[in-house]
């Protein structure tokens, strides 16, 4: 049987989801819409413009996985987070419409922002530093990516 990278590929993939722990996987997301969104500004410039909505709806996909598994629960930063997800979804759409990168620029300057923070999370989880979430809530503080955002408290439940 010849070597399919393809197929080894989503085998990686599918072993790394599968064995991730639950800040493991939102890393795993923010990964995935980073890659979406500088695939899409990678194929504006190339004017690919098909190509520049597909990764645009691949990344919206992204944040609705993001927005739709929030805790509502956690009164204190769901609702803020709901709203930047959503803004972010906006401004997504905006970047459709107008054919324009600077909206995908700057929903993946966010993404860059979040995904570094929870890059930190997760290596203070694994070296003991902070309890892997299981069935209590972790509190962590994000600072949004643009100053007029609020200061937020990212409640995990796992």
């Amino acid at each position: 049987m010849p070597f399919d990278p393809a197929e080894a590929s989503k085998h990686y993939i599918r072993s790394k989801i599968e064995s991730s722990s639950p800040i493991g996987l939102v890393v795993i997301l923010y990964d995935g819409g980073i890659k979406f969104l500088s695939k899409a500004i990678d194929e504006y410039h190339h004017k690919r413009f098909m190509g520049f909505s597909d990764n645009i709806v691949k990344a919206q996909n992204i944040i609705r996985e993001l927005r739709d598994s929030l805790d509502m629960d956690v009164q204190e930063i769901a609702p803020q987070l709901r709203s930047l997800y959503s803004y972010m979804l906006k401004r997504l759409i905006d970047a459709t419409v107008s054919k324009k990168t600077e909206p995908v620029q700057e929903v993946l300057r966010m993404f860059e922002s979040l995904r570094e923070t929870w890059e930190k999370v997760k290596k203070m989880a694994e070296s003991g530093q902070v309890e892997q979430p299981q069935s209590r809530l972790h509190t962590i503080t994000q600072v949004a990516p643009k100053s007029n955002y609020p200061k937020a408290n990212i409640s995990i439940k796992g």
